[in-house]
């Protein structure tokens, strides 16, 4: 996730890169203008800010590295799913802390990025980092205990989507469409009922309503939707996620 927040970033601001593997660090800096350093107390030394996009796994090890550096009181922004913000200030007990969840869209700039309200951060720091979230996509500032469904939600939920994108370019290709015609018809199709749907503000039963006729073509292909339980099928999808995503939390 870090790989795909720093192109972003580094349109409007100077990166220092940290990466384990030195020569990922050292390629991606070179790719995006910006700087990459042999151990991660350099890279945070001077920043204003830091993102921290480790394994939760690995957060001991890395506190132990950058706890000193980060005494600055400069911002750190925590990436790491599951691990609250209690724990995050037993690492790092001097700094201003901020969880943020963002999903893997941020790399298009089109992500949807979940900020956990801090009532210790300043106005103006909330609002810095509104401003530096722009670029990656659409910020929302929530409770901390709402960031596991939120990750169900839009981090998983791309996944279950894709799902059913794939299954309809597959039904175009069965009906006679090539690959890519069925995949560009199908995303075209997505493209307008979502902007149909933003446009209506509605509940999108209201437009399901309005495509289908009596009697017609597409009450006999909801009707096959209903027998397959795929509305009963994404609903639990989702839950299970949220579910795991609970068990992951509570295991930390």
């Amino acid at each position: 996730m870090g790989s795909g927040i720093a192109p972003r970033l580094a349109k409007d601001h100077m990166l220092s890169l940290y990466d384990s593997d030195e020569k990922r660090a050292k390629d991606l800096a070179k790719e995006i203008h910006a700087t990459a350093y042999h151990n991660p107390a350099e890279a945070v030394m001077s920043a204003e800010a830091t993102i921290l996009a480790v394994k939760p796994q690995n957060l001991q090890a890395v506190s132990r590295l950058i706890q000193e550096p980060l005494r600055t009181k400069r911002l750190l922004v925590s990436i790491l799913a599951g691990v609250s913000t209690q724990v995050l200030r037993e690492h790092f007990p001097h700094v201003p802390i901020l969880r943020m969840m963002p999903n893997l869209a941020v790399s298009y700039g089109q992500g949807v990025i979940g900020l956990a309200e801090n009532h210790e951060l300043e106005p103006e720091v909330k609002k810095s980092v509104e401003e530096i979230c722009l670029p990656l996509g659409y910020s929302y500032w929530m409770a901390e205990d709402k960031l596991n469904a939120l990750t169900s939600l839009t981090g998983s939920g791309p996944a279950f989507v894709l799902v059913l994108i794939e299954s309809m370019v597959e039904a175009a290709i069965a009906m006679g469409f090539n690959a890519d015609q069925g995949r560009e018809l199908v995303l075209q199709m997505l493209t307008g009922t979502l902007a149909m749907l933003r446009e209506t503000e509605g509940h999108p039963g209201n437009l399901k309503w309005k495509v289908t006729s009596p009697g017609g073509t597409t009450i006999a292909g909801l009707q096959k939707l209903e027998e397959g339980a795929v509305r009963a099928g994404v609903f639990n999808s989702f839950l299970a996620a949220f579910q795991r995503a609970q068990e992951l939390n509570h295991s930390r």
